[in-house]
């Protein structure tokens, strides 16, 4: 029965399927790139807390609150630069254009139907494949090396939150 079926409607079926891979894939990579901005305004609201509070002028701690401190202000900033270049442009292929399509088919419409044709036509599938293929690769390299800088920036972050709880606790058993 596969054999009946038009070479057209099979590579149609295909591209189909090309589509909605990459359909797939822009929704993971939106939300990394989700994740990675509520990381920056954890960070942020973080930092933010930690410098208004060791900017005070009556501030005082011992070494330890101290210490536990400036790591949670290193880890954070580490996690949030981290985070922003989870944000950053990237160069990939993109899927196939509609003006591709309308070339190749103007092509045919001008040429006779014949062994020309058909190769002209079988080449277009070809390209269409090649490129779908690229642009759905790409696009799964970025999203997993996004996904790493977003782990790292998660891990950082959640360094940091352990020490500001230890440095919390130290205060509260030394009052």
């Amino acid at each position: 029965m596969a054999e009946e079926m038009p070479l057209f409607m099979l590579a149609s079926a295909v591209e189909t399927r090309y589509k909605e891979q990459f359909a797939d894939a822009l929704e993971n990579w939106r939300g990394i790139e989700a994740k990675a901005q509520g990381l920056i305004a954890i960070a942020g609201i973080l930092l933010a807390g930690i410098l208004a509070i060791a900017g005070r002028e009556n501030f005082t701690a011992d070494a330890g609150v101290l210490l536990a401190l400036a790591a949670s202000v290193t880890f954070l900033t580490l996690g949030l630069i981290d985070a922003v270049l989870v944000l950053r442009m990237r160069t990939m292929r993109s899927p196939p254009q509609a003006s591709l399509l309308r070339d190749v088919i103007l092509d045919v419409a001008r040429t006779s139907h014949d062994a020309t044709t058909d190769e002209i036509v079988s080449s277009f599938i070809r390209d269409q494949f090649d490129a779908w293929e690229g642009a759905v690769d790409d696009m799964q390299s970025h999203i997993r090396a996004k996904a790493a800088e977003l782990r790292t920036s998660t891990y950082l972050i959640l360094a940091a939150l352990l020490s500001l709880v230890i440095s919390t606790l130290s205060v509260i058993l030394t009052g």
